[in-house]
């Protein structure tokens, strides 16, 4: 398989072995690509989804070019676990 597609990582070989089909659904699937920034992000956002309840709570403002919509969903598929991650420790008594 590797000498099939030397150009490719080796990774990816199997899914140049797809039929054409699958592999225009596998590229129109959505992925998350990791970046500095955006990571910084995230464990930002994440110390605030934590945050203890306030009167007063701190708050982010977010802007950036279109690639931010990726990241909007990102974060907010994780505020929500993280969310329910706590609501149900509460309701557990192990907070």
């Amino acid at each position: 398989m590797s000498s099939e597609f030397p150009h490719l990582q080796a990774s990816q070989r199997p899914v140049a072995q797809l039929s054409n089909e699958e592999r225009i659904d596998w590229i129109r699937q959505e992925r998350w690509i990791q970046y500095p920034r955006a990571k910084r992000i995230l464990e930002r956002l994440s110390e605030l989804v934590d945050y203890p309840p306030r009167h007063r709570m701190p708050c982010l403002a977010i802007y950036g070019s279109t690639a931010l919509a990726l990241l909007k969903e990102e974060l907010v598929t994780e505020a929500l676990v993280s969310i329910a991650d706590r609501k149900a420790r509460r309701l557990s008594g192990s907070i």
